[in-house]
């Protein structure tokens, strides 16, 4: 079999990603100076934006912790300024929430308190600046719940929480923005 012409593994590696070296080439810039630009108008029907994760963090709150509580200290523990919360699971022993219940802008919250077990299915959202936006689905023998994650939610068996940090400079600022439409 003949070898590969290097132009050819060049492409290949440019694919995938890989430098010759089988290094991985440069990330995407966080942002661009039209990304930055566009934000100053309406909001476009689909805004993206890509960004490196720099690591991956995982956080593990014990029996009892508040959850909001529980991520902030990690959160600032580890220095997190920017980070997509990439799932979650374990158990709770009450919860507190809240929900959207109107569909008119601005919205209404809809507060829930339950105080009964609950399996955590999975936990989503945005560290944003160092502020979290966490959301949070749960589930017990006859029905299944989420919302926006409030104090006075407490964990049973234990939380196991991962974040993939992005860089510092990586703006998520317009992504949970109700007012830029």
């Amino acid at each position: 079999m003949a070898k590969p012409s290097l132009p050819l593994v060049s492409a290949l590696a440019a694919v995938l990603g890989l430098g010759l070296g089988g290094q991985a080439s440069s990330p995407p810039p966080a942002e661009t100076a039209a990304t930055v630009a566009d934000r100053q108008g309406p909001a476009p029907p689909a805004y993206t934006m890509t960004a490196p994760v720099t690591r991956m963090v995982m956080i593990r709150l014990r029996n009892g912790t508040d959850v909001l509580e529980g991520l902030k200290q990690g959160v600032a523990e580890q220095g997190i300024r920017n980070a997509v919360i990439v799932g979650g699971f374990g158990s709770l022993i009450r919860y507190h929430v809240h929900v959207v219940t109107t569909q008119e802008l601005p919205t209404v919250d809809g507060f829930v308190k339950v105080d009964r077990p609950q399996d955590v299915l999975n936990v989503s959202g945005y560290v944003i600046d160092g502020r979290l936006h966490p959301h949070i689905t749960l589930a017990d023998q006859e029905t299944a719940m989420g919302g926006h994650i409030e104090p006075d939610t407490h964990v049973l068996t234990f939380l196991n929480v991962a974040l993939a940090v992005l860089p510092d400079d990586a703006s998520l600022d317009r992504f949970d923005d109700w007012q830029w439409r």
